[in-house]
C-alpha cells in the first residue's frame, strides 16, 4: 500500500497511460479494502491496453465516458 494521496496516484497512473490529452480522465473514490479505486473513464480514441487493473495497490475500474452532445448524453 502506498502512502500518496489519491490525486498524486491518479496522476502517477494517467502519467503511464500516456493517452491523448481528453482521452482519459481518473476519478479516485472510496473503496474499503485498499482506501480508495481509480475509476478510469476512457473515450474511443484511448489504448486500453495501456490501462491495468491495479495501479499501486489499488484496483483501477475502466468504463467508458458518456458522450455530451447539444442534445444530451448518449453512449
Amino acid at each position: 500500500m502506498c502512502s500518496m494521496s489519491p490525486t498524486d496516484v491518479a496522476r502517477q497512473l494517467l502519467a503511464r497511460i500516456a493517452a491523448p490529452r481528453g482521452a482519459v480522465s481518473i476519478l479516485p473514490e472510496p473503496e474499503p479494502s485498499t482506501g480508495f479505486a481509480l475509476r478510469v473513464w476512457v473515450t474511443g480514441n484511448a489504448d486500453l491496453a495501456k490501462i491495468p487493473d491495479e495501479f499501486l495497490g489499488h484496483p483501477v475500474i475502466i468504463q467508458t465516458a458518456p458522450r455530451f452532445t447539444a442534445e444530451g448524453v448518449s453512449r
